[in-house]
C-alpha cells in the first residue's frame, strides 16, 4: 500500500510541477530541485514501510540482484505502475483536456534528441540512481539513514543535466499514465525501456561489490 501511495504522490506532484513549469515558464532549476525534493521526502516517508522504492526500475534492479522475492517484486511493480496511471488520471481531471497539450506532465525530448539517444541517457542516469540506492540503502556497509538524502542530491544533479535533453524521468511510473491514457506509445522506448535497461546495474553491483565482499 505504501508503494502505491508514495508512487502516486510522487507522479502526481512531479507531473503537476511539469505542467505548471510549462504554463508559467519556471526557471530551469525549479523543476529539478522540486522533483528531487518530493522524491526524497517520499522515500523518507516510505523507507521503513516498504523500502521506499517508488520506481519500477529500482524494483527490478533489486529483484535481479535477489534482494526481493519474485512475488513481492511483481506486487510492487503492479502497485507502482497502477499508481502512475491513477496519478496521471488525476492530473487530467484537475487540469482538464488542455493538459494533453502538455503531454499530461510527461517528458518532451529536447531539440535534436532522438528516441534512441534519449533511451541511452535514461539508461545511464537510471543506472546511476540504482548505484546510489544500492550503495546507501541496500549495502549494509553504507549509511542507510542518509540514503534518501544521497538519492535526492543525485537526482538534483541528474535532473539538471537531463531535463533539457530527455525530461529527466528515470522512472517508468512517471510515463505509464501518459502512455496508456494519452496513447503516446513513442514514450515506451526512451522512458520505459531505457530505465529498465539501467536497472541491470543492480546485478553488476551485487556481483562486483556485494558478492566479492562476502567472499572475503
Amino acid at each position: 500500500m505504501s508503494e502505491f501511495l508514495g508512487t502516486f504522490l510522487f507522479v502526481f506532484l512531479a507531473s503537476v510541477l511539469v505542467v505548471v513549469s510549462k504554463i508559467y515558464d519556471l526557471d530551469a532549476i525549479s523543476m529539478p530541485v522540486g522533483i528531487a525534493s518530493i522524491y526524497t521526502a517520499l522515500i523518507f516517508a516510505t523507507l521503513h514501510l516498504s523500502g521506499g522504492f517508488l520506481n519500477p526500475a529500482i524494483t527490478v534492479s533489486l529483484w535481479i540482484a535477489k534482494k526481493l522475492t519474485t512475488s513481492k517484486a511483481i506486487f510492487f511493480i503492479i502497485s507502482q505502475l497502477a499508481a502512475g496511471i491513477a496519478a496521471t488520471f488525476l492530473v487530467v481531471t484537475v487540469f482538464g483536456g488542455g493538459v494533453y497539450d502538455f503531454a499530461q506532465g510527461a517528458p518532451v525530448l529536447g531539440l535534436g534528441i532522438s528516441g534512441d539517444v534519449a533511451m541511452l541517457f535514461e539508461a545511464i542516469f537510471t543506472a546511476g540512481l540504482v548505484f546510489v540506492v544500492f550503495a546507501t540503502i541496500i549495502d549494509k556497509r553504507g549509511f542507510a539513514s542518509l540514503g534518501p538524502l544521497a538519492i535526492g542530491f543525485f537526482l538534483i544533479g541528474a535532473e539538471l543535466i537531463a531535463s533539457p535533453l530527455t525530461g529527466g524521468i528515470f522512472n517508468p511510473a512517471r510515463v505509464i499514465g501518459a502512455t496508456v491514457l494519452g496513447r503516446d506509445f513513442e514514450l515506451i522506448s526512451p522512458f520505459i525501456v531505457g530505465p529498465f535497461v539501467g536497472s541491470l546495474f543492480g546485478l553488476f553491483y551485487e556481483y562486483v561489490f556485494l558478492t566479492s565482499y562476502k567472499k572475503k
